[in-house]
Protein backbone atom coordinates (compact mmCIF):
# COMPACT_ATOMS: atom_id res chain seq x y z
CA UNK A 1 0.00 0.00 0.00
CA UNK A 2 1.39 3.70 -0.74
CA UNK A 3 2.01 5.48 2.18
CA UNK A 4 1.43 9.18 1.21
CA UNK A 5 0.10 12.46 2.23
CA UNK A 6 -0.99 16.27 1.53
CA UNK A 7 -0.17 19.69 2.88
CA UNK A 8 -2.53 22.33 2.49
CA UNK A 9 -2.49 23.67 -1.10
CA UNK A 10 -1.77 27.22 -0.23
CA UNK A 11 1.05 26.40 1.76
CA UNK A 12 2.52 24.39 -1.20
CA UNK A 13 1.34 26.75 -4.02
CA UNK A 14 5.33 26.83 -4.60
CA UNK A 15 8.99 25.96 -3.96
CA UNK A 16 9.77 29.77 -2.70
CA UNK A 17 6.54 29.54 -0.49
CA UNK A 18 7.96 26.35 0.90
CA UNK A 19 11.72 27.36 1.67
CA UNK A 20 11.39 30.63 2.13
CA UNK A 21 10.67 33.05 5.16
CA UNK A 22 11.12 31.45 8.23
CA UNK A 23 14.06 31.00 11.05
CA UNK A 24 15.99 27.23 11.38
CA UNK A 25 13.93 26.70 14.17
CA UNK A 26 10.35 28.09 13.43
CA UNK A 27 7.90 25.71 13.06
CA UNK A 28 4.98 24.79 10.64
CA UNK A 29 1.46 23.20 11.32
CA UNK A 30 0.68 21.08 8.83
CA UNK A 31 -2.34 18.45 9.38
CA UNK A 32 -2.75 18.81 12.93
CA UNK A 33 1.27 17.44 13.01
CA UNK A 34 4.43 20.23 13.87
CA UNK A 35 6.67 19.86 11.43
CA UNK A 36 10.19 21.64 11.01
CA UNK A 37 10.75 24.48 8.60
CA UNK A 38 12.42 23.53 5.36
CA UNK A 39 14.88 26.24 5.33
CA UNK A 40 18.02 25.07 6.85
CA UNK A 41 17.16 21.90 3.89
CA UNK A 42 18.39 24.63 1.05
CA UNK A 43 21.34 26.63 -0.18
CA UNK A 44 21.05 30.45 -0.77
CA UNK A 45 19.64 29.45 -4.73
CA UNK A 46 16.82 27.08 -3.34
CA UNK A 47 18.36 24.27 -3.86
CA UNK A 48 18.12 20.91 -1.80
CA UNK A 49 21.32 20.41 0.02
CA UNK A 50 23.05 17.72 -1.74
CA UNK A 51 23.95 15.48 1.33
CA UNK A 52 20.00 15.39 1.91
CA UNK A 53 19.18 13.73 -1.43
CA UNK A 54 18.49 9.81 -1.48
CA UNK A 55 20.47 7.65 -4.17
CA UNK A 56 17.47 8.43 -6.34
CA UNK A 57 18.37 12.74 -5.89
CA UNK A 58 14.98 12.78 -3.71
CA UNK A 59 14.79 14.87 -0.67
CA UNK A 60 11.17 13.71 1.61
CA UNK A 61 9.94 15.14 4.84
CA UNK A 62 8.17 13.94 7.45
CA UNK A 63 6.14 15.02 10.58
CA UNK A 64 7.95 15.21 14.01
CA UNK A 65 6.16 12.81 15.63
CA UNK A 66 6.37 10.34 12.31
CA UNK A 67 9.56 9.00 13.87
CA UNK A 68 10.04 5.91 11.97
CA UNK A 69 9.47 8.19 9.25
CA UNK A 70 6.64 5.92 7.50
CA UNK A 71 4.18 8.59 6.06
CA UNK A 72 6.37 11.40 4.09
CA UNK A 73 4.57 14.71 4.28
CA UNK A 74 6.14 15.88 0.74
CA UNK A 75 8.71 14.05 -1.83
CA UNK A 76 10.84 16.17 -3.80
CA UNK A 77 12.25 14.95 -6.76
CA UNK A 78 15.67 16.92 -7.68
CA UNK A 79 18.56 16.77 -10.23
CA UNK A 80 22.22 16.18 -8.55
CA UNK A 81 22.72 19.11 -7.78
CA UNK A 82 19.73 19.95 -5.83
CA UNK A 83 17.44 21.83 -7.96
CA UNK A 84 13.78 20.20 -7.77
CA UNK A 85 12.14 18.98 -11.15
CA UNK A 86 9.10 17.59 -9.61
CA UNK A 87 7.05 18.32 -5.96
CA UNK A 88 4.27 15.28 -4.43
CA UNK A 89 2.52 16.84 -1.35
CA UNK A 90 0.30 14.10 0.53
CA UNK A 91 -2.51 13.23 2.89
CA UNK A 92 -3.74 10.26 5.76
CA UNK A 93 -6.43 8.83 7.19
CA UNK A 94 -6.19 7.86 10.85
CA UNK A 95 -5.30 4.14 9.78
CA UNK A 96 -2.36 5.65 8.34
CA UNK A 97 -4.17 5.20 4.19
CA UNK A 98 -3.32 7.56 1.59
CA UNK A 99 -6.19 9.78 1.13
CA UNK A 100 -4.77 12.65 -1.02
CA UNK A 101 -1.82 12.91 -3.60
CA UNK A 102 -1.04 16.04 -5.18
CA UNK A 103 1.46 15.95 -7.93
CA UNK A 104 3.51 19.00 -9.42
CA UNK A 105 5.67 18.58 -12.69
CA UNK A 106 8.05 21.16 -12.04
CA UNK A 107 6.04 23.99 -10.86
CA UNK A 108 2.87 22.79 -12.82
CA UNK A 109 0.17 21.53 -11.29
CA UNK A 110 -0.36 18.04 -12.69
CA UNK A 111 -2.66 15.99 -10.67
CA UNK A 112 -4.54 14.95 -7.63
CA UNK A 113 -5.70 11.68 -6.49
CA UNK A 114 -8.12 11.31 -3.81
CA UNK A 115 -8.76 7.63 -2.65
CA UNK A 116 -11.33 5.94 -0.21
CA UNK A 117 -10.82 3.11 1.93
CA UNK A 118 -13.32 0.39 3.30
CA UNK A 119 -13.72 -0.92 7.20
CA UNK A 120 -11.11 -3.01 6.52
CA UNK A 121 -8.77 -0.57 5.09
CA UNK A 122 -9.12 -1.82 1.70
CA UNK A 123 -8.71 0.74 -1.71
CA UNK A 124 -11.91 1.01 -2.88
CA UNK A 125 -11.87 4.08 -4.73
CA UNK A 126 -9.12 6.28 -6.74
CA UNK A 127 -10.14 9.41 -8.31
CA UNK A 128 -8.04 11.13 -10.36
CA UNK A 129 -8.29 14.86 -11.48
CA UNK A 130 -6.43 16.91 -13.78
CA UNK A 131 -4.90 19.49 -11.60
CA UNK A 132 -7.10 20.49 -8.42
CA UNK A 133 -9.61 18.69 -7.06
CA UNK A 134 -12.82 20.14 -9.25
CA UNK A 135 -15.50 18.27 -11.13
CA UNK A 136 -14.63 20.03 -14.59
CA UNK A 137 -11.00 18.46 -13.94
CA UNK A 138 -12.50 14.73 -13.01
CA UNK A 139 -10.42 12.72 -15.61
CA UNK A 140 -10.96 8.95 -14.32
CA UNK A 141 -12.18 7.14 -11.36
CA UNK A 142 -11.14 3.52 -10.26
CA UNK A 143 -13.64 1.45 -8.25
CA UNK A 144 -12.05 -1.97 -6.51
CA UNK A 145 -14.00 -4.89 -5.40
CA UNK A 146 -12.20 -7.15 -3.14
CA UNK A 147 -12.30 -10.85 -1.53
CA UNK A 148 -12.71 -12.25 1.91
CA UNK A 149 -8.76 -12.04 1.86
CA UNK A 150 -8.62 -8.44 1.12
CA UNK A 151 -7.11 -9.49 -2.66
CA UNK A 152 -8.68 -7.48 -5.69
CA UNK A 153 -10.99 -9.36 -7.85
CA UNK A 154 -12.56 -6.44 -9.85
CA UNK A 155 -11.15 -2.97 -11.08
CA UNK A 156 -13.13 -0.88 -13.13
CA UNK A 157 -12.50 2.17 -14.96
CA UNK A 158 -14.38 5.25 -15.53
CA UNK A 159 -14.02 8.15 -17.63
CA UNK A 160 -14.28 12.05 -16.93
CA UNK A 161 -18.18 11.50 -17.77
CA UNK A 162 -18.13 8.97 -15.17
CA UNK A 163 -19.30 6.56 -17.61
CA UNK A 164 -17.54 2.75 -17.73
CA UNK A 165 -14.48 3.12 -20.18
CA UNK A 166 -12.97 -0.98 -19.09
CA UNK A 167 -12.86 -3.66 -16.06
CA UNK A 168 -10.28 -5.95 -15.03
CA UNK A 169 -11.32 -9.54 -13.43
CA UNK A 170 -9.00 -11.31 -11.19
CA UNK A 171 -8.89 -14.84 -10.48
CA UNK A 172 -6.89 -16.88 -7.45
CA UNK A 173 -5.59 -20.14 -6.74
CA UNK A 174 -4.22 -21.29 -3.21
CA UNK A 175 -0.63 -23.00 -3.23
CA UNK A 176 0.79 -24.17 0.42
CA UNK A 177 -1.97 -21.87 1.54
CA UNK A 178 -1.13 -18.80 0.12
CA UNK A 179 -3.41 -17.58 -2.79
CA UNK A 180 -2.08 -16.58 -5.91
CA UNK A 181 -3.29 -14.91 -9.09
CA UNK A 182 -4.27 -17.30 -11.63
CA UNK A 183 -5.47 -14.75 -14.45
CA UNK A 184 -6.53 -11.49 -15.38
CA UNK A 185 -8.95 -11.00 -17.66
CA UNK A 186 -9.34 -7.25 -19.23
CA UNK A 187 -12.74 -6.12 -20.90
CA UNK A 188 -13.62 -2.65 -22.47
CA UNK A 189 -16.83 -1.09 -21.89
CA UNK A 190 -18.98 -3.77 -23.89
CA UNK A 191 -17.90 -6.28 -21.84
CA UNK A 192 -15.58 -8.21 -24.97
CA UNK A 193 -12.59 -9.40 -23.95
CA UNK A 194 -9.07 -7.28 -24.79
CA UNK A 195 -6.92 -9.41 -23.06
CA UNK A 196 -6.23 -12.55 -20.70
CA UNK A 197 -3.19 -13.42 -19.03
CA UNK A 198 -2.79 -16.94 -17.17
CA UNK A 199 -0.49 -17.09 -14.32
CA UNK A 200 1.85 -20.58 -13.41
CA UNK A 201 3.60 -21.62 -10.47
CA UNK A 202 6.04 -24.23 -9.19
CA UNK A 203 4.71 -26.50 -6.10
CA UNK A 204 6.72 -24.01 -3.98
CA UNK A 205 4.43 -20.84 -5.29
CA UNK A 206 7.33 -19.39 -7.28
CA UNK A 207 6.32 -18.11 -11.23
CA UNK A 208 7.43 -20.21 -13.66
CA UNK A 209 5.41 -18.85 -16.77
CA UNK A 210 2.93 -16.26 -17.72
CA UNK A 211 1.07 -16.22 -20.87
CA UNK A 212 -1.07 -12.68 -22.11
CA UNK A 213 -3.19 -12.80 -24.92
CA UNK A 214 -3.80 -9.80 -26.27
CA UNK A 215 -7.38 -9.44 -28.65
CA UNK A 216 -8.05 -7.22 -31.82
CA UNK A 217 -11.58 -5.54 -31.79
CA UNK A 218 -12.99 -8.36 -33.51
CA UNK A 219 -12.33 -10.74 -31.00
CA UNK A 220 -9.57 -12.71 -32.65
CA UNK A 221 -6.39 -12.99 -31.07
CA UNK A 222 -3.86 -10.71 -32.00
CA UNK A 223 -0.46 -12.00 -30.43
CA UNK A 224 0.66 -13.97 -27.23
CA UNK A 225 3.37 -12.82 -24.75
CA UNK A 226 4.93 -15.50 -23.07
CA UNK A 227 7.25 -14.71 -19.79
CA UNK A 228 9.21 -17.40 -18.16
CA UNK A 229 10.94 -17.21 -14.89
CA UNK A 230 14.29 -18.96 -13.15
CA UNK A 231 13.91 -21.12 -10.22
CA UNK A 232 13.90 -17.94 -7.99
CA UNK A 233 11.09 -16.47 -9.62
CA UNK A 234 12.47 -13.99 -11.11
CA UNK A 235 11.81 -13.20 -14.94
CA UNK A 236 14.19 -13.84 -17.26
CA UNK A 237 12.75 -15.10 -20.86
CA UNK A 238 10.43 -12.78 -22.79
CA UNK A 239 8.77 -14.41 -26.21
CA UNK A 240 6.15 -13.18 -28.43
CA UNK A 241 3.32 -15.40 -30.85
CA UNK A 242 0.91 -14.32 -33.38
CA UNK A 243 -1.92 -15.75 -33.53
CA UNK A 244 -0.67 -19.00 -35.79
CA UNK A 245 1.95 -19.81 -33.41
CA UNK A 246 4.62 -17.90 -35.18
CA UNK A 247 7.58 -16.39 -32.75
CA UNK A 248 7.52 -12.17 -33.30
CA UNK A 249 8.94 -9.37 -32.09
CA UNK A 250 7.74 -7.50 -29.57
CA UNK A 251 4.91 -5.94 -31.06
CA UNK A 252 4.81 -3.28 -28.95
CA UNK A 253 8.07 -2.48 -28.89
CA UNK A 254 7.64 0.32 -31.18
CA UNK A 255 4.48 2.05 -29.66
CA UNK A 256 5.36 5.22 -28.15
Amino acid sequence: MKKTIVFLFAVFLSTSVLFAGCGDDEKKKLNGNMVTDAHATTDEAGRVLHSLLDQDNCYYEYADDDEEQQYPLAMYECDSSGVILNKDFYEYDKNGNEIKHIHYEGDIFDYTEIEEYDKNNNQVKIITYAGEEKRENLSQTLVLKYNKNGNVIECRAYDSDNALDNYDITKYLTINGEELIKSVTSYDNTNNVTSKTIYSYRSDGTNSQDVRTVYDNDGKISYKAVTGYDSEGTANDYKFYDADGNEIDDPESDVE
